[in-house]
């Protein structure tokens, strides 16, 4: 972990510029996870893997191809789990162990 986010507000940037642009929170929850592979999608059910992780200019991206949708990795977190983007990034920080503090944002 980069030492310039220890002791900071959580916040998107610092879990993003922790994870890598969301890749480590991609690889924590997705088993087996290879970049650029495709899968079966973790957020629905289905025969053929349809899904795909992929760096795009603003960082990680799950794209799943059968319902056209394009998720970073706290929107992942949110579509996962049913939570606000609060709770996601709380989420995130507790399972990965990131070690920021709380969030200054009440969103």
């Amino acid at each position: 972990m980069n030492s310039c986010y220890q002791s900071k507000a959580l916040s998107k940037e610092a879990v993003l510029y922790i994870t890598q642009d969301g890749k480590k929170v991609f690889e924590f929850y997705i088993k087996d996870f290879v970049e650029r592979k495709a899968f079966k999608s973790v957020l629905r059910e289905e025969k053929n893997p349809s899904v795909s992780v992929f760096r795009g200019s603003n960082g990680y991206l799950y794209h799943d191809f059968a319902t056209g949708d394009t998720l970073n990795a706290i929107d992942f977190v949110m579509a996962m789990f049913d939570l606000s983007f609060k709770e996601a990034l709380e989420r995130i920080n507790s399972d990965l162990n990131l070690q920021l503090g709380r969030s200054l944002n009440n969103a």
